[in-house]
């Protein structure tokens, strides 16, 4: 009898220390990679690049012909354009907006003033006056605001940019700033040669 419970006893000991020695294995090895993961930083902001680039290896392995690869660069540069072209036309349909009551005075006041039946010369010479130093000012005051909003959003640009990367954000910014500005003007451009005063 003695000896049945010394044996279970040595059973119930070796069973309690072997569970000892897995809990004691799990929490080394879980503060390991704990301590690894701490060394490597792994944050949310790595992790689409890890998937990145697990994907285009998987990918690069997988596709020997480069298709695969070709179509999602395709892909991420359309997405990459489209941001910057809506990004550039929201900053300046925010200055047109800006402006957008000096734009629309000036052209009620040119058209009432073709609607007249009776105009002199020294009329259209005047309204040619407004019409000059009024542009003058609409544009000072729009690209005044367009600047304005073009170095708020340099402050907003992630301070450890590159030189290269800082070269790539402000052309795309700029090219397609410029590109809606000009199809501004494409607009207006039309209105105002078709007042009375520039047909004469």
């Amino acid at each position: 009898m003695g000896k049945m419970l010394i044996d279970g006893m040595r059973v119930y000991s070796r069973s309690f220390i072997s569970k000892m020695n897995r809990t004691t294995f799990m929490k080394s090895i879980k503060e390991f990679f704990g301590k690894k993961f701490e060394k490597i930083r792994f944050n949310k902001d790595k992790v689409v690049p890890l998937i990145f680039a697990v994907t285009l290896t998987v990918i690069g392995f997988q596709d020997t012909q480069g298709q695969i690869i070709m179509f999602f660069g395709f892909v991420i540069f359309s997405l990459i354009f489209l941001l910057f072209s809506i990004y550039a036309g929201m900053d300046v349909m925010k200055a047109l907006f800006f402006v957008g009551a000096e734009i629309s005075l000036l052209i009620f006041i040119a058209q009432s003033y073709c609607g007249v039946k009776v105009r002199v010369t020294e009329g259209n010479e005047a309204l040619k006056s407004i019409m000059i130093l009024g542009s003058m000012y609409i544009l000072f005051r729009f690209f005044n605001q367009l600047y304005k909003t073009f170095k708020e959003n340099l402050a907003d640009l992630p301070k450890n940019l590159v030189s290269w990367e800082k070269l790539v954000v402000y052309s795309l910014y700029i090219f397609f700033t410029v590109f809606f500005v000009w199809a501004l003007y494409l607009i207006v451009y039309p209105i105002v040669t078709d007042l009375c005063i520039y047909k004469n």
